[in-house]
C-alpha cells in the first residue's frame, strides 16, 4: 500500500466514524421521542386509575401533558417528600483538593440523612490509600476502579451505587458551604418538574459570580479576596428572597439530580463522553427535551478550585472533542439555541447580577467607609437607553456600586424610562428632569 493509499484510507475511516456518530445521535433523538410517547400513553391510563384509588373521578387530559411530566402524580415522586441525597464524589489523584472537598462535606452536610459515595477512578497509591482510610473513618461508601475509566463512567457507577431520590455529582476540587445542599433541595421540592439544580460559584461558566469573563473574554476564575473564605462568599450570596431562575444548561461541577428524571432519560452517556466535559450538557439537553426544568439555587454557593486531574492542554483537547460530539448528537442548532438562551435569559441575568452585587457590596463596604463618597458632587450617568447590552449592564452595576459607597448617583436617559432586567438602586431621570 502506497503512502497516498494509506492517507486516503485514513480519511475514509474518519468520515465513516463521523457518520456513525451522526447516525447514533439521530437514533438517540428518535428513541427519546418514542420513550416520551410511550410514557405519556402509560400516564394517560395511570392518572385516572390513581384518581379512582384516591376516591376521585377521572378527568380528561389536556394538551399540556404532551410536553411535560406533570401527568405523574406528585405523591408518587419520592423526591418531593423525602429530602435525601447521595453525594457522589469522583476522585482521580489531586489528594489535597480531595481532602478539602471531603472536609467541607463533613462540616456542612447532615450525614444522618445524606450519604457520601466516593468513586476512586484509578488514583495512585497515596490518594487511593487516603480514600480507604477516609471511608473507614466516616462510614462512607467507596467504589474503586483499579484503572482510570473516565469521569462519566465513574459518575455513573456512583449514582448506580446509591438509592436516595436525589443524587449530587460533586467535583472533588470543590468546597461546599453552609446550607449548600438544603438550599438546592428547596428548589426541587417546590416543583416536581425540576430535574437539575446547581449553585453559584467562583468558576462555573454561566453560574460564576461576581464576574463571568476576564478581560480576554475567557471564563473568569474569581479568586477569593485577601483573608476571605468560601463561607464568607456564601454568606454574601445568601438572600431571603431567592429568584431560582431557570437555566438552559447546568454546570457539572455541582449537579443535583432528581433520580426519577435521571432514570427516565437513560442516565449519563458513558459511551460518547467517557472522560467527562460535555456529559452534563448532554444530560441537560435530554432532560429539557423530555419536559423537565433546570434551575439555579441562587442563594447557594460552592467554591470551585478547577480540576487538577487534567493538564490545561489535555483539558482543552477533551473539551473541543466533547463539543463536537455534543453537536453531532443533538444537532448544532439545538446546542446553539441553548447557548443563546444562556446569553439572553433575563431571569438568569437578573439573579446572577443580584448575587454579584451582594458580593461586591459586601467586599467594598469592608474596604471603604460607607460614606466615603457621601460629601462629593452628584454623579449622573447619561445613556441613550437601558436595554440589555454589555455597556448598559456595566453602567447599572457601577452606579449601584457607587451608591454602596455613599455617592449620590443618578442615571439619565432621553425619556427617563427605567429597566426591569437588572435591579437599579439609583434614580432614573429624563433629560428634562435632569435639567430642571
Amino acid at each position: 500500500m502506497t503512502v497516498d493509499d494509506a492517507k486516503q484510507l485514513e480519511e475514509e475511516l474518519a468520515r465513516a466514524r463521523a457518520e456513525i456518530v451522526r447516525v447514533r445521535g439521530e437514533l438517540d433523538r428518535l428513541r427519546a421521542r418514542k420513550i416520551v410517547r410511550l410514557a405519556l400513553k402509560v400516564a394517560s391510563f395511570a392518572k385516572p386509575a390513581y384518581q379512582l384509588v384516591r376516591g376521585g373521578r377521572p378527568t380528561g387530559t389536556s394538551s399540556r401533558v404532551a410536553t411535560t411530566p406533570e401527568v405523574v402524580p406528585t405523591v408518587l415522586d419520592r423526591g418531593v417528600v423525602e429530602r435525601r441525597a447521595d453525594i457522589v464524589v469522583c476522585v482521580h489523584n489531586a489528594p489535597d483538593d480531595v481532602e478539602r472537598c471531603l472536609a467541607s462535606i463533613l462540616a456542612w452536610t447532615d450525614l444522618s440523612r445524606h450519604r457520601v459515595i466516593i468513586v476512586d477512578d484509578g488514583s495512585d497509591a497515596p490518594t487511593a490509600d487516603a480514600m480507604v482510610q477516609f471511608a473507614r473513618a466516616h462510614d462512607v461508601a467507596l467504589v474503586r476502579h483499579e484503572a482510570a475509566r473516565g469521569y462519566t463512567v465513574a459518575a455513573s457507577a456512583g449514582i448506580a451505587q446509591g438509592e436516595a431520590p436525589f443524587a449530587v455529582l460533586l467535583n472533588s476540587d470543590t468546597i461546599v458551604t453552609e446550607g449548600w445542599l438544603d438550599r438546592m433541595l428547596d428548589v426541587v421540592a417546590e416543583d416536581n418538574r425540576v430535574a437539575v439544580v446547581g449553585p453559584w460559584s467562583n468558576a462555573a461558566s454561566w453560574q460564576s459570580v461576581p464576574e463571568l469573563t476576564d478581560e480576554n473574554g475567557a471564563w473568569k476564575v474569581n479568586e477569593l479576596a485577601e483573608g476571605e473564605t468560601p463561607d464568607d462568599v456564601a454568606a454574601m450570596v445568601r438572600t431571603a428572597s431567592p429568584l431560582r431562575p431557570d437555566i438552559a444548561l447546568v454546570n457539572g461541577f455541582c449537579y443535583l439530580l432528581r433520580r426519577s428524571a435521571y432514570d427516565h432519560v437513560g442516565g449519563l452517556d458513558t459511551e460518547r463522553f467517557p472522560r467527562g466535559y460535555g456529559e452534563e450538557d448532554d444530560l441537560s439537553l435530554r432532560l429539557r427535551a423530555a419536559g423537565y426544568r433546570l434551575r439555579v439555587a441562587d442563594d447557594a454557593y460552592v467554591h470551585h478550585a478547577k480540576s487538577r486531574s487534567f493538564t490545561p492542554e489535555g483539558r482543552a483537547r477533551i473539551v473541543e472533542t466533547s463539543k463536537q460530539v455534543l453537536r453531532d448528537k443533538h444537532g448544532a442548532d439545538v446546542v446553539r439555541a441553548a447557548v443563546t438562551t444562556l446569553q439572553t435569559d433575563l431571569g438568569l441575568t437578573r439573579a446572577r447580577t443580584s448575587a454579584s452585587l451582594r458580593i461586591l457590596r459586601a467586599r467594598e463596604q469592608d474596604a471603604l467607609p460607607t460614606d466615603a463618597l457621601a460629601h462629593g458632587p452628584r454623579i449622573a450617568w447619561v445613556q441613550p437607553h437601558l436595554e440589555q447590552v454589555g455597556g448598559i449592564r456595566r453602567t447599572i452595576m457601577m452606579t449601584n456600586r457607587m451608591r454602596a459607597w455613599g455617592a449620590d448617583t443618578v442615571i439619565v436617559t432621553p425619556e427617563g424610562r427605567a429597566s426591569t432586567w437588572l435591579p437599579i438602586e439609583s434614580e432614573v431621570l429624563s433629560v428634562h428632569e435632569a435639567a430642571a
